[in-house]
């Protein structure tokens, strides 16, 4: 972490909020100042935190453990004074500073729309470029695969997303998350990835040590959440990437227009030259006609794109298909054995030619790219069915699943799938993804997915509104819902377990409970 330069709170907050040199400033200005966040649970000695309101609750209430790790400061709004008295919190003869035991709380107006100035001028990645992958489906597995192929190309590029923060080259491709084997100097570079896209606050301070192992890029997924809340504010966004657009989130947004509206701001940022479309789907014409005359656009997937395939053929360990560009054509064979993996290798392409590579050269390093783990994760068995782990948890995802998986089926074997959805949220797709189980799946074992607070078998009985043709079978519990599967699929059968992918815990009730979909069909021989 860069604490060289701009590491008191005057450098940080007098320049860049303007707060006076009254005497009580005075008396903080020259702290010491390590690190900020907006995380009470990350707050260590002479840290920064940064106590806004949250979508539950609000920063401040964490005050007392926060002050028990002796920060410099903690920051809130000034639009939220009212607060100080609930709160212990002692005004100082300054309009500005307060007092929480021995803990200055410092006011600011407007901070949360002001927080990636703070982010950046304290953590420092100058010339780092960013490229943002936003969409409904596949934003994990381009920025894997864009992340590796640049690399490959001598461009040593991070990855921020879901799955993992950090270098591709630290990221165990081999799918087992048992596995002790990675250098410990290595695990320590890789960073928590509880969500999507990091605030700007952690997405600073990872761009900073990123810079200083040497990074050039940062691949980034960019959440509907992230955009709207404009946690990527800030960044030095070179190009974008739009994969689909599907239902998902829901609870969150109050209709498709606005999750589109949410994603679509990627492209709005005025340092971002290129723009990488999916023409396949409807929003990804309209958005490639509107941003053709500001921005240097290619399109992928249609016949009518930019780049596009033809020629594909899934196979049990690979998809080999050709590839059309406006630098000609080529092949292309990919570990990935879905179709979803022939899009996103497209539109990695796309990325790879807008920077300037060439296209045999950018082929090439696509075709070296290790998959992700849960995404179309085969996990093969002698006398006994396959089994496949993958992460499709919308409508969309699922239909293209239970399709590539289809196309790996032995002849006259039947095609299974164990899913469940999560609680508390996008109830309106659960009778969705039953009916597109229901044309796409020979068997369906219907269980828990990630049911958080709400009723597993309520979940349950939601989805079984979408499906009239195939008896389903209920088993909540997940584990043994794949132990059925195990045990009653035939050799040439094929089993997909859909939804959480390389997830390592269930969110039951408020209890994370340790369960990863791989490790738990890879070790079934054992209690066979």
């Amino acid at each position: 972490m860069n604490t060289e330069l701009n590491n008191t709170i005057g450098s940080l907050v007098h320049s860049i909020y303007g707060i006076t040199g009254e005497p009580p400033f005075l008396e903080i200005e020259k702290r010491k100042v390590a690190g900020i966040t907006l995380n009470h649970s990350d707050i260590k000695n002479d840290w920064i935190f940064v106590a806004l309101k949250g979508e539950k609750e609000h920063g401040l209430n964490y005050l007392k453990q926060v002050e028990a790790n002796k920060p410099a400061a903690v920051l809130m709004d000034e639009d939220e004074q009212e607060l100080l008295g609930e709160l212990d919190i002692s005004k100082s003869d300054s309009s500005n500073i307060a007092y929480y035991k021995n803990t200055p709380v410092i006011m600011i107006s407007n901070l949360r729309n002001r927080l990636s100035d703070l982010g950046n001028k304290f953590y420092s990645h100058n010339n780092l470029q960013w490229i943002g992958i936003t969409g409904t489906n596949g934003k994990s597995s381009i920025a894997h695969m864009l992340g590796q192929s640049l690399s490959h190309l001598g461009h040593k590029t991070a990855v921020v997303g879901s799955v993992y923060n950090g270098f591709p080259s630290t990221y165990k491709s081999t799918y087992k998350s048992t596995d002790k084997s990675t250098d410990k100097d290595q695990q320590e570079h890789m960073m928590d990835s509880s969500l999507t896209t990091p605030d700007i606050l952690t997405l600073c301070r990872y761009a900073s040590e990123f810079k200083k192992q040497g990074a050039e890029y940062v691949a980034l997924e960019c959440s509907s959440h992230a955009l709207s809340q404009g946690r990527t504010d800030g960044l030095n966004l070179v190009c974008g990437v739009f994969t689909n657009l599907t239902m998902d989130h829901t609870d969150y947004h109050a209709n498709m227009e606005e999750y589109a509206a949410s994603k679509y701001r990627l492209f709005g940022y005025p340092e971002l030259e290129y723009a990488v479309i999916n023409y396949d789907d409807p929003i990804g014409v309209k958005w490639y006609d509107q941003l053709r005359s500001d921005k240097k656009c290619l399109s992928y997937g249609s016949p009518k794109a930019d780049i596009f395939a033809e020629d594909i053929n899934i196979g049990k360990d690979s998809t080999s298909f050709n590839v059309h560009s406006p630098q000609g054509k080529g092949m292309l064979n990919i570990s990935t054995c879905s179709l979803w993996g022939v899009d996103n290798a497209l539109a990695t392409l796309g990325v790879l030619l807008h920077l300037g590579y060439k296209l045999n050269d950018s082929l090439d390093a696509i075709s070296e790219s290790a998959p992700l783990a849960g995404r179309m994760q085969k996990v093969p068995f002698i006398d006994r069915a396959d089994f496949i782990i993958d992460y499709a948890h919308s409508p969309d995802a699922l239909m293209r699943t239970l399709q590539s998986a289809r196309h790996q089926l032995d002849e006259g074997g039947e095609l299974w799938i164990v899913f469940g959805c999560g609680g508390n949220r996008d109830t309106d797709k659960r009778g969705t993804m039953g009916k597109i189980a229901d044309e796409y799946a020979d068997r369906i074992i219907l269980t828990n997915d990630n049911p958080r607070y709400e009723d597993a078998a309520i979940i349950i009985n939601e989805i079984m509104q979408g499906i009239k043709k195939n008896k389903s079978i209920i088993i909540q519990d997940r584990g043994a819902a794949i132990q059925h599967a195990f045990i009653n699929a035939k050799p040439n059968d094929l089993v997909l377990v859909a939804g959480k992918g390389h997830e390592s815990h269930q969110d039951i009730m408020g209890e994370k409970r340790q369960f990863n979909d791989y490790e738990f069909v890879a070790h079934q021989l054992n209690y066979s």
